[in-house]
């Protein structure tokens, strides 16, 4: 009986068990949840510290990457005006760490008492008002190289720092140098001012001659007399080519800024250019009976390799300047010597007058572009500021420099040198004695024929004018196609073709250019030459026409001396 009552005792027992037991096991499941959450949030607890840490060296680190590095000087300040940071430059420009000291007491070190009390006076402002301020502040300092007094400008930035919305905790201060900007202002002012200056003296400068050609045209339309007529022909002459030489320096100038001033190199007569250099000026200084005279050192070379032109346009401008700024009876000499250096030649020319002189004070200004030494010189000799600009750019430009000097008693000495390469080859050497120098006569080209394709009627005028008295035959067309026909249809007719290379319908290049593709043909498209009359003057206008398959370049203006020893090369006639 005992053990049948256990039995059912022990029945009933076991559904509260399993409960129970169901109940813990779930207790335990639940606890182990709760232990991964927990175990979850301690390693996102430990991430996120270790986040922090590393966010935190991070901010210091670009904090004082900041602090290092920045451009402008920078104060943290509390509101008793101690320094609580600041940045490195800062400290730079005091030469020692300005943390925890009185700030006022800092920049006066910096910036000087009267700056440090308008400073401090700005900084009240802004704890008073809570508002921002700013100030410049000029500072003034000797140069230790050169002891003069030298400026620098600071613009301060004064702003309040607020913890919440109304508290105010602290100053900063920022600094910028306005050094920079405020002398890149002051220069373009200048260069402003400059070159305002510049365009009325030039508006001067062109008035003059154009006032000179009008007058004289007018005079000379409404005379009879020969003898005056022919006065005022060449003073016509005079001013035309002053004009035209003011005209060429804006270009030369303007090629310079762009970086498009070329050179040509060729062999030529450096001795011969030197006599016509003096020969050119020897009116004007017999005028002023200025003693004009050129010093060659014995072994001077008598061919160099350079860019004639260049070199020409260099020492005309030198000896131009020398006679303007002489006196009556004073002397001008070009001299000239030359070394060797690093297989090539150096030339030394310095031309040395008895003038005026120059105050050396202000002689850098006599190379810059639109500047004067001395405004009130240009007024009484006249001038644009351009022609020593251009050429100590086209000195540089041929490896070498230009410099000014006062001489002893007065007077004053440009000099300069320029590398050139030698000629020593026999056979160039005689080709550059057979060719000769521009002609002084009238050439005879009788029993010639040319082909002249020009559009606009004066300059055809100009050109038969010239070539009048050379006894040559001409004859015209309007346009490159006309030339083209004319000549493939007569070959044999023409000596020589004068092309203008702007004209309409067809250009001179392109009807050289067709002229050339028919050498196949006819023989004589190959050798004609074809000599190029044009205003486009440019190396690469001339480069251009070559390219075409012109045999030569002349410029206009026409110089007649100069077109009719071009022809008579070509033409191949006795001078």
């Amino acid at each position: 009986m005992s053990d049948q009552t256990n039995e059912i005792q022990n029945v009933r027992a076991e559904p509260s068990l399993q409960n129970e037991y169901n109940s813990l096991k779930r207790k335990h499941a639940r606890l182990e949840r709760e232990y991964e959450n927990l175990l979850h949030l301690y390693k996102q607890a430990v991430v996120m510290r270790d986040y922090n840490e590393k966010e935190k060296e991070t901010q210091m680190r670009y904090n004082q990457m900041m602090r290092d590095n920045s451009p402008d000087d920078m104060f943290l300040l509390d509101l008793e005006m101690n320094v609580l940071l600041c940045t490195s430059s800062a400290n730079k420009r005091l030469g020692r760490d300005m943390l925890g000291e009185p700030f006022l007491q800092a920049i006066t070190e910096i910036f000087g008492e009267n700056c440090a009390r308008d400073i401090g006076a700005e900084l009240h402002k802004t704890i008073l008002s809570g508002e921002s301020q700013t100030i410049d502040v000029h500072v003034y300092k000797s140069c230790d190289k050169t002891g003069e007094e030298e400026m620098s400008l600071f613009s301060l930035l004064i702003s309040p720092v607020f913890e919440g919305k109304d508290c105010l905790t602290g100053i900063i201060v920022l600094a910028h140098d306005n050094t920079e900007m405020h002398n890149a202002n002051e220069r373009a002012e200048a260069a402003a001012r400059a070159k305002s200056g510049f365009l009325a003296n030039m508006s001067h400068e062109m008035r003059t001659p154009l006032n000179a050609i009008i007058g004289m045209t007018q005079i000379g339309l409404a005379c009879d007399e020969k003898q005056k007529m022919a006065y005022c022909l060449g003073r016509i002459s005079v001013a035309s080519k002053q004009l035209l030489s003011l005209i060429n320096d804006v270009l030369d100038l303007s090629k310079i800024e762009a970086n498009r001033l070329e050179f040509s190199l060729c062999a030529f007569d450096i001795k011969a250019v030197l006599g016509s250099l003096l020969s050119i000026h020897a009116v004007r200084a017999d005028e002023k009976a200025i003693n004009l005279r050129v010093i060659l050192d014995d072994d001077f070379p008598q061919y160099i390799k350079s860019d004639e032109l260049r070199i020409s346009q260099v020492i005309m401008n030198l000896l131009s300047n020398a006679i303007k700024f002489t006196p009556e009876n004073g002397s001008v000499v070009l001299s000239a010597k030359s070394s060797e250096e690093s297989g090539h030649l150096r030339l030394d020319i310095s031309v040395t007058d008895t003038g005026i002189g120059v105050d050396m004070e202000q002689s850098h200004k006599l190379f810059e572009a639109f500047e004067q030494a001395d405004s009130g010189i240009t007024k009484k000799y006249g001038g644009t500021g351009l022609g020593l600009a251009i050429t100590k750019k086209i000195v540089e430009m041929m490896g070498g420099n230009i410099s000014v000097k006062n001489m002893p008693g007065g007077g004053s000495c440009f000099y300069f040198h320029v590398m050139a390469g030698k000629v020593d080859d026999p056979e160039e050497i005689a080709s550059l004695q057979s060719k000769g120098s521009v002609v002084d006569i009238t050439p005879d080209f009788s029993g010639l024929k040319l082909l002249l394709a020009e559009d606009i009627d004066i300059n055809r005028e100009i050109a038969l004018a010239i070539l009048e008295s050379t006894h040559v035959q001409v004859d015209c067309v309007e346009n490159g196609l006309e030339a083209m026909k004319t000549f493939l249809n007569f070959p044999q007719k023409y000596d020589l073709i004068l092309m203008d290379i702007q004209m309409p319908i067809m250009d001179g290049l392109e009807a050289t250019r067709r002229i050339r593709a028919m050498a196949s043909e006819i023989p004589e498209a190959a050798s004609i030459p074809i000599v190029a009359m044009t205003a486009n003057a440019f190396a690469e206008d001339i480069a251009e026409c070559k390219k075409a398959g012109m045999t030569d370049h002349i410029g206009k203006p026409l110089d007649a001396a100069v077109f009719l020893s071009k022809l008579a090369v070509y033409l191949k006639k006795t001078i």
